[in-house]
C-alpha cells in the first residue's frame, strides 16, 4: 500500500515535470526491492525528460528484461534509442514490439519514421500504410459496436481504440497501458487481414452469413 502511494506521488511529480524529485521517489522505491517493470520504465521516461539517455535507456532495458514478452516496453525503449540518435536499435525494438503486439498502430507509424530517417522510403511507406489500417479498422469496428450494442441507458458500448497514429512523444500519462488491450486481445484471432475484413464485412451486414 505505501509503494503504491509513493509511485503515484512520482507520478504526479513527473507530470509536474519535477523530474529531480520524481527520480528520487522511483530510486527509493527500487532501493527498496520493488522490482517491477513500470518503476524501472517511469524513472526511465524521467531521467529521458531530464535528458539523460544513458541512464534512460538502462532503466528501459531492465523494464525490457523484467517483462520480455511486453510490446509496449520494447516500444518505449525504440522511442527513447531513437530521440538520443541510435535509430537502428529504435528499428530493431520497434519491429519486436510489433512482433508481439501485430495491431499496435502507433508502434508502426513511429517505425515508418525512424525508417524514413535513414532512407528506407519503400519499407517506411509499408510501415505508415500498415499504421493508418491498422487505426481505420479500429475505429471501423469501435462505430460498429456504438451503433449494435447499447446498453440499458441507450448509451454505445465503445472499445477504447482512442490512440494517436501520430504520436512522437514519450508520456508519463501513456507509459503503463495493459499488457494487452481488448482491442488487441481480439485481433489476435484473426490470422490474416482478409479474414479480418470478412469479419468487418459480417458485422456490416447485420452478423448474416454470404450466401
Amino acid at each position: 500500500m505505501e509503494n503504491n502511494r509513493s509511485f503515484k506521488k512520482g507520478i504526479q511529480l513527473l507530470k509536474s515535470a519535477q523530474y529531480e524529485k520524481a527520480v528520487n521517489v522511483f530510486t527509493k522505491l527500487i532501493n527498496a526491492g520493488d522490482n517491477n517493470a513500470r518503476i524501472y520504465s517511469e524513472r526511465g521516461v524521467t531521467y529521458f525528460h531530464l535528458k539523460r539517455f544513458d541512464l534512460a535507456i538502462d532503466d528501459m532495458d531492465t523494464a525490457v528484461n523484467l517483462e520480455p514478452n511486453n510490446g509496449y516496453r520494447y516500444a518505449s525503449r525504440a522511442y527513447i534509442k531513437g530521440a538520443a540518435g541510435d535509430t537502428k536499435g529504435g528499428i530493431e525494438d520497434y519491429e519486436k514490439a510489433i512482433e508481439l503486439d501485430p495491431y499496435d498502430d502507433i508502434s508502426y507509424n513511429n517505425l515508418g519514421m525512424l525508417q524514413e530517417q535513414l532512407g528506407y522510403q519503400r519499407q517506411s511507406k509499408s510501415s505508415f500504410k500498415t499504421a493508418a489500417q491498422i487505426s481505420k479498422d479500429s475505429a471501423e469496428f469501435s462505430n460498429l459496436l456504438s451503433n449494435k450494442d447499447k446498453n440499458t441507458h441507450g448509451n454505445s458500448k465503445v472499445l477504447n481504440t482512442s490512440k494517436s497514429p501520430k504520436i512522437d512523444l514519450v508520456k508519463a500519462s501513456n507509459q503503463t497501458p495493459p499488457e494487452k488491450s481488448i482491442w488487441n486481445i481480439f485481433f489476435s484471432v484473426f490470422s490474416s487481414r482478409k479474414s479480418l475484413k470478412d469479419f468487418l464485412e459480417f458485422v456490416k451486414s447485420g452478423f448474416k452469413l454470404k450466401k
